[in-house]
């Protein structure tokens, strides 16, 4: 009969234990999803950030152009 508690017992703790893993492994889905989210929102802002500052190199270049010519 103590066997069969055991048995029981080991069955319960390993469910718990499963029920445990798969909580830890939906905390780490979701963490790298919102890693990876904000890692696109900062890579999105760089690429706004460069394209804006190339955009104001291009004018000072022009505006240079052109007062050299005058």
């Amino acid at each position: 009969m103590e066997n069969k508690k055991d048995y029981e017992q080991m069955y319960y703790d390993s469910q718990y234990e499963i029920k445990q893993l798969k909580k830890k492994i939906k905390y780490l889905e979701d963490t790298i999803y919102e890693m990876n989210l904000s890692r696109n929102k900062n890579n999105i802002n760089l690429q706004a950030y460069i394209i804006k500052e190339i955009s104001r190199y291009k004018e000072e270049k022009e505006k240079k152009d052109d007062n050299t010519k005058a």
